[in-house]
């Protein structure tokens, strides 16, 4: 479930870009600038989710509740607590992906959630199929933040409650002179 994040992004901007082309401009913007907009509150509000906090701290001190300050350790360390999952193809391209590209402070909102929720909109504006055909992806990934600790239950729901403004003001962003070419502009 975790893994389907990416496959949901290609498909959303592919399905748009070939089935949908009048919306594929649009849909690309609302998607990266709505990353931007999630990292801009990492680099403002830096929380670790729990596969590197409780690496840290370890497992005993979190069970016994006590919770510690950790500092500006995640600064050098990107150590993550193991999966609990069995292990698989998919387990494989989830470890792969969280080493190569997983960050430990940026945790809150989920912008797994948030991204994908952000997605199932554009999906729905675009094709009610590719919504209904994404839903079970969606489900799944939102379940899988949580159960392999990406993210804390809290982080989940941030991500899930800031997805409709983040598209909302990537769509009236897009629609602003800065951003958008007026009708009849071509580009050499």
């Amino acid at each position: 479930g975790y893994f389907s994040y990416y496959p949901m992004i290609v498909t959303v901007v592919f399905f748009t870009l070939f089935c949908c082309y009048r919306r594929f401009e649009k849909s690309t913007f609302i998607i990266v600038c709505s990353f931007f907009l999630y990292y801009t509150i990492y680099i403002l509000l830096p929380v670790t989710g729990p596969q590197y906090y409780f690496q840290a701290v370890g497992e005993v001190t979190v069970q016994a509740h006590v919770f510690p300050d950790v500092g500006h350790y995640f600064n050098s360390h990107h150590d993550l607590l193991p999966s609990p999952s069995p292990g698989g193809f998919f387990y494989d391209l989830v470890e792969q992906t969280q080493e190569s590209g997983e960050r430990p402070t940026a945790a809150f909102p989920s912008s797994h959630v948030g991204i994908s929720t952000i997605l199932m909109i554009l999906s729905w504006r675009t094709s009610r199929r590719l919504f209904f055909v994404l839903t079970p992806f969606y489900v799944l990934l939102c379940g899988a933040t949580v159960y392999i600790q990406a993210h804390y239950l809290i982080d989940a729901i941030a991500g899930l409650l800031t997805a409709p403004l983040f598209y909302k003001w990537s769509h009236k962003l897009y629609y602003t002179k800065f951003f958008h070419r007026p009708k009849g502009f071509r580009d050499f």
